[in-house]
Formats: C-alpha cells, sequence, structure tokens
C-alpha cells in the first residue's frame, strides 16, 4: 500500500511566512512525506526565491522527505485551479493542506493523520485549527466547536442541512486520502477562491461523511492570505463564489 502523505502549501503573497510553515514539515515524525509548494503568481516568487528555498530545504530535511517540488503559475489562477495542479502532481495517498502562512500544530500530525485514515472507514476527515495572531504566539479561539463537531457523527444528509446554513469545516484542516479524489473529482474550477465549501456540500448531498480527527492539526495565521479578504478585487470573487455555490449546491435541492 502507498504509505506516501503529500503535503500541499498554497502561496499567494504570503511568501514571507514559507520557512516557518516548511519547518513544521520538515520536523514531523512521519517516514514518508512529499511537499509540494504551488505559487499562484506572486510577484515575489521569483526565481531567486524559489532557489533559495530549494537550498533552505536541502540543508535541512531529513530522510523522511522522500520528494519535494516548487512550481508557480505564472498568473495568478485562484485557488481552486492551482490546490487542482498539486493534487494532480502528487504521488501520496493521503493528500494533506497547508498554507503558507500556517504551520502543523506539532511534529505528530502528519503521522496522526495517517493513523486515522488508516484506521477509520473515513476517506475525509477534519480536525482542530487554533487561530493565531500575525505572529503565531497568542491564541485567540479554536475550530470548530462542539456544536458543530456534533454534526460529524450524524449522517451525511443531516451534515449537508447544517453546512447550508454556513461552513464551519476549514480546508486548512481538512485532510483527504487519494480515494477521495478518485470518486468524487477534483475540486469544481466553476469557482476561483472556494475550493473547499462547494466540495463539502457536494459530497454531503450525495451521502459521504466526513469524519472528525479529534486533535489540533493546524495553528492558523489570523490576518494571513485565507483571512486577508480587505481588497476589493478578492470581495467580489468570493462574492461571485458564493452566488455560484447558492445556485449549484444549496437551491436547487432545499
Amino acid at each position: 500500500m502507498n504509505k506516501l502523505a503529500t503535503v500541499m502549501m498554497l502561496s499567494y503573497n504570503n511568501i514571507q511566512y514559507m520557512k516557518g510553515a516548511i519547518d513544521s514539515l520538515l520536523n514531523q515524525s512521519y517516514e514518508q512525506i512529499e511537499l509540494i509548494i504551488s505559487d499562484d503568481g506572486s510577484n515575489d516568487f521569483d526565481e531567486i526565491f524559489i532557489e533559495s528555498i530549494r537550498e533552505y530545504i536541502e540543508s535541512n530535511k531529513k530522510d523522511n522527505l522522500v520528494n519535494y517540488i516548487i512550481r508557480k503559475n505564472e498568473i495568478n489562477i485562484g485557488t481552486v485551479k492551482n490546490i487542482n495542479k498539486i493534487i494532480l502532481l502528487s504521488s501520496g495517498n493521503y493528500l494533506i493542506p497547508l498554507s503558507c502562512d500556517d504551520e502543523f500544530y506539532d511534529k505528530d500530525v502528519v503521522r496522526d493523520i495517517v493513523e486515522y485514515f488508516d484506521t477509520h472507514e473515513q476517506i475525509i476527515a477534519t480536525g482542530y485549527r487554533v487561530y493565531f495572531d500575525e505572529n503565531l504566539e497568542i491564541v485567540n479561539d479554536i475550530y470548530p466547536k462542539q456544536k458543530d463537531i456534533e454534526y460529524l457523527y450524524r449522517t451525511p444528509q443531516e451534515l449537508y442541512k447544517r453546512l447550508c446554513s454556513g461552513n464551519f469545516i476549514s480546508g486548512s484542516s481538512t485532510p483527504y486520502t487519494r480515494a477521495f479524489i478518485e470518486k468524487y473529482g477534483l475540486f469544481d474550477e466553476d469557482y476561483r477562491l472556494l475550493e473547499d465549501f462547494p466540495k463539502y456540500l457536494n459530497i454531503t448531498r450525495r451521502g459521504c461523511s466526513i469524519g472528525f480527527i479529534n486533535r489540533k492539526l493546524v495553528k492558523y495565521r489570523y490576518g494571513g492570505v485565507s483571512t486577508n479578504n480587505t481588497k476589493n478585487i478578492i470581495k467580489e470573487q468570493f462574492y461571485n463564489d458564493h452566488i455560484t455555490l447558492n445556485k449549484k449546491e444549496i437551491f436547487p435541492y432545499n
């Protein structure tokens, strides 16, 4: 059985945090890890920076990092297409997201994710994400909350109904297996930035449950690229994605 875990690291205008994210990966205890870094057109993600990251990885990696790829989209194509590109490049049986501005919570996160999938009949699962300040020093909150976690133990149809009122499952702390992609396909490229919420609605409506890994998976940097929606263009893209989501995944079924 393929025991390789692929860590999918997306970046866009937040590469100042990348070494911290890489350190949290290089310190993992799991024995077979692949890293794929895919930048979505950041101005400063140039050949000089790429070479500096490559040298950093080479100088600090251990035997458990069996492969790594660093790539860049020449133009910004959006989160959905960017993560799909990583999935198509990946070789691992376990696909684990890690934003460039976040970090794994501790050294055993990847090991525990793999163990969860190996011991549960789940092909996708979510865990806790701990919200920190911008410097990853002060804890602000932890999600999901217990009232929402309870829905992960109910039927997929009940979870779908709950999700129709709002998403509580973050893509930043929701790994999945190769079997998940083989069964439900890549993320829907009718969306630009919103990859996780439409997928969760689609699969739960079709009868797929989402498991719960009862441990902290990610140090989530509040104020990073995934929460920095102040620019009008980003707001507009999210707004358009939510209109598409309502038309495709909610209104026809309620």
